[in-house]
């Protein structure tokens, strides 16, 4: 079976690669997936139903969008920006949306983000961009595992 659902957050733009799921960590390399699974616990399971990969890719390439047109000063979208993202991305989905509904996605993101970067900040952790996984030693992954979560 394979793990689709938080693939996007964790995998390089433009990628098409699957990984499927699995309880075993390899030594050298933890897929995105993997980790993904140990961060789900922020995730609500409906949230899946509502953002399958595609809807959240459009989103994020809204975003991107809107940030490279300088529509998000100081760390912040407009309610204008807003109410033109939530336009867009109904029309590109023929889903209705709601403002609300794509802020509290962007900060479940930005949170998942914020959650990928910090592991990858522990010493031992890097990114391999090629396989899009996350590499990291058996013993270095024990420890990080065996540590409360911030």
């Amino acid at each position: 079976m394979k793990n689709n659902i938080y693939r996007p957050y964790f995998a390089a733009p433009g990628s098409s690669s699957t990984r499927p799921a699995s309880s075993s960590i390899s030594p050298t390399s933890i897929g995105a997936p993997a980790i993904a699974a140990q961060m789900a616990t922020n995730v609500d399971i409906s949230d899946s139903k509502l953002w399958p990969d595609f809807v959240t890719k459009a989103f994020i390439d809204i975003m991107v969008d809107e940030v490279t047109k300088r529509n998000m000063p100081n760390g912040v979208f407009h309610n204008r920006t807003w109410t033109s993202m939530t336009t867009k991305l109904s029309s590109i989905t023929n889903r209705s949306f709601k403002v609300g509904q794509l802020k509290a996605k962007m900060h479940r993101l930005r949170a998942m983000y914020r959650e990928f970067y910090s592991l990858l900040q522990n010493t031992g952790f890097g990114w391999n961009a090629e396989t899009n996984t996350v590499t990291v030693s058996e013993e270095v992954w024990r420890n990080y595992l065996k540590e409360p979560m911030h």
